[in-house]
């Protein structure tokens, strides 16, 4: 599925849960995931890994070996830092396979990580809470504004008050243009300014009914649609408006099942701000 988005650009995105998901968001060059090695993934050279789980990074070999064959360059691991050697051993581990290394390296992923993936966007990790060591990730636009003090002076006098190096007359805006939870339970979103702050959210909503009730989605660390339900009514009433993409649906489910379910489980205002990836590839 293909979704235009505000400043970033198209992103593509194909979930299964339990099988594979990929997020990729082609103007940063980036994939978010690597559960599918999609053709549009295969054509970034950075990939931020939310967790390890097998259907988040299933396609990593086919990734490394089709960017081997045809000569395009190095790639640029993101995961979480508890992680890392046990990723750095599984990435050695398809060198050893292949019998010729492929070129990566791998960077943790810390609660401080910010990567500057072209001037004045970034990759900034988020907490988020999972059954193996996991982080989310947002893209944030950092930009240099005059103060409000300043704005509508003459040029000239904006010059001269920027020669004066002690005076600061710039400063900086942050907007955080997409939050991507990964696999992760409520709690490790729950009012996270991350989140909270997205123009467009990427939410993991595992489950749906009764099938599989929240304490049982709690059981994997996952998040049901009934807990996201009220999360939505309440970004339907915010200042500006919130874009919101449900994704990583459970297989227990058929696409146009899932999407009938959500459909009539949400409100007309949120409706109309979420977007359904559906479970299938």
């Amino acid at each position: 599925m293909e979704v235009e988005l505000k400043q970033i650009g198209r992103i593509e995105l194909t979930s299964i849960a339990g099988i594979g998901t990929t997020v990729v968001i082609p103007g940063l060059d980036l994939t978010v995931d690597l559960g599918f090695t999609t053709p549009a993934a295969i054509r970034t050279s950075r990939v931020a890994i939310t967790h390890t789980h097998v259907d988040h990074v299933a396609g990593i070999h086919a990734y490394l070996g089709i960017r081997q064959l045809y000569g395009m360059g190095e790639s640029r691991f993101y995961c979480p830092t508890e992680s890392w050697s046990q990723f750095v051993g599984f990435l050695t581990a398809l060198d050893g396979l292949q019998k010729k290394p492929f070129a990566w390296r791998v960077k943790k992923a810390g609660m401080d990580t910010q990567a500057l993936l072209k001037p004045g966007y970034y990759l900034v990790t988020f907490p988020t809470t999972h059954s193996v060591p996991s982080c989310g990730y947002a893209i944030v636009h950092r930009r240099m504004k005059l103060k409000a003090e300043f704005r509508g002076l003459p040029s000239t006098v904006i010059a001269a008050k920027r020669a004066n190096k002690e005076m600061e007359i710039f400063e900086t805006r942050e907007d955080v243009l997409l939050a991507v939870t990964g696999d992760t339970s409520l709690l490790g979103v729950l009012d996270n300014p991350m989140i909270e702050k997205a123009q467009t959210v990427v939410m993991e909503t595992t489950f749906l009914d009764r099938r599989k009730d929240i304490p049982k989605a709690h059981l994997g660390n996952h998040i049901h649609l009934e807990e996201v339900i009220p999360i939505l009514d309440r970004w339907t009433m915010g200042e500006r408006p919130k874009q919101v993409i449900l994704y990583h649906i459970s297989q227990i489910y058929k696409p146009e099942e899932a999407m009938q379910i959500i459909r009539e489980r949400l409100s007309r205002q949120a409706r109309d701000m979420v977007t359904i990836v559906p479970p299938e590839q």
